[in-house]
């Protein structure tokens, strides 16, 4: 009976306009459902919340990777299966290097490989087949172009898929004579 009387209270304040009917139907729900706590609006929230953790991840995911070598075209190690690194002024070698900066997650500015200069070879070790190499990387932006040593190598021995790490290591201008 209570809840009957109450109703027809609210009925009364909407009819004479002091509820809105936004307010008339919550205080209805309240009467007929009580200690019942209304989610509404929730609904929208968790599509987002996922998609905001799947990119997320695969921003975090993909910013740990280092690039896999997939153009190589050596001979093959009898024994492991490993390829030799490119040689450092191949243009094998110099498009695994441009593969690494196309690869970047989007950013709002993409830096762009186009060329590089003086480029030698530091070491190579033929029993693990890694490859240490410096040059002058040009780049779409003056102020990240400079020397840059970059390794191709395997992550493990039994490993086949071979790996280039690129890091800038100081500002020189290449020679004049190239």
């Amino acid at each position: 009976m209570e809840q009957s009387s109450e109703l027809e209270r609210l009925a009364q304040l909407r009819a004479n306009g002091t509820l809105s009917k936004k307010e008339f139907e919550r205080k209805k729900r309240e009467i007929l459902f009580p200690g019942k706590r209304v989610r509404r609006g929730l609904w929208w929230k968790i599509p987002i919340l996922i998609a905001a953790v799947v990119i997320l991840l695969t921003l975090l995911d993909g910013s740990n990777k280092k690039a896999p070598i997939t153009n190589a075209q050596q001979h093959a190690s009898a024994d492991t299966g490993q390829i030799d690194a490119p040689e450092c002024s191949s243009n094998e070698a110099k498009q695994e290097v441009a593969n690494v900066f196309a690869d970047q997650p989007d950013t709002s500015v993409r830096l762009k490989f186009l060329d590089w200069k003086d480029v030698k070879q530091l070491s190579y070790d033929p029993k693990t087949k890694e490859r240490d190499c410096q040059g002058y990387l040009i780049f779409n932006s003056e102020d990240q172009e400079g020397t840059y040593s970059f390794r191709f190598y395997y992550a493990s021995p039994t490993s086949q898929d071979q790996l280039i790490a690129v890091k800038p290591l100081q500002d020189q201008r290449p020679s004049s004579d190239n």
